[in-house]
């Protein structure tokens, strides 16, 4: 069983042979490390359970090779929805259309206005333009966009009653994003918050 476990090679020399070096292009070099660690890790613990008869570094680079096939760069993927929920805030929520697509492409691949106004030649608003659409839209004097529910609630609360009573139903006192609870968010906001009526009625 000795003799098997000196046949493991040391990671830095797995790191130099051509056929992981070559996935440098692909993935960072402490990724490709931490893979090479985990196959040989499997490897000693083949040997320990006495599942091995004969190891060589053919069979240890073939299966790193194989690990770093089959890892992916990008963990989000395309998935089917099955759930019946057309906008299902786990599955990416709504689909953007073609147009919206090939916008943000011809947009994201060269230099855009993001903050700058190109009328008044000096550094402008990235929320301006959307905020245009969403005033037209709902018939309000300004709009702001953030990034989730959570964010959206604290803002008007601070807004509109720090310091003042946020009166809710006992039943929609829910998580509304992540580990972000409504009672949280109106401590943070600065309110006091007032339960009414019961889990189930109000």
């Amino acid at each position: 069983m000795q003799n098997l476990y000196q046949k493991i090679p040391q990671v830095s020399s797995l790191l130099e042979m051509t056929q992981i070096k070559s996935y440098l292009s692909v993935f960072f070099y402490a990724e490709i490390k931490m893979v090479i660690e985990e196959s040989l890790a499997t490897f000693r613990a083949k040997i320990k359970a006495k599942a091995l008869n004969d190891i060589n570094q053919t069979m240890i680079v073939e299966d790193i090779v194989n690990r770093l096939d089959q890892k992916q760069k990008y963990t989000l993927r395309n998935v089917v929805n099955g759930t019946g929920t057309i906008v299902h805030t786990n599955l990416g929520r709504s689909l953007l259309s073609n147009q919206a697509i090939e916008n943000v492409v011809r947009v994201s691949t060269a230099y855009s206005n993001l903050e700058y106004d190109l009328e008044k030649g000096e550094r402008g608003s990235r929320y301006s333009h959307v905020e245009k659409m969403i005033t037209n839209l709902v018939g309000a004097e300004a709009a702001l966009v953030v990034n989730n529910n959570a964010a959206a609630t604290m803002i008007a609360i601070a807004a509109f009653s720090q310091a003042k009573e946020v009166v809710i139903s006992r039943g929609e006192l829910v998580e509304i994003g992540g580990s972000f609870r409504i009672p949280e968010i109106i401590k943070v906001s600065g309110a006091h918050l007032k339960e009414v009526g019961t889990t189930n009625r109000t």
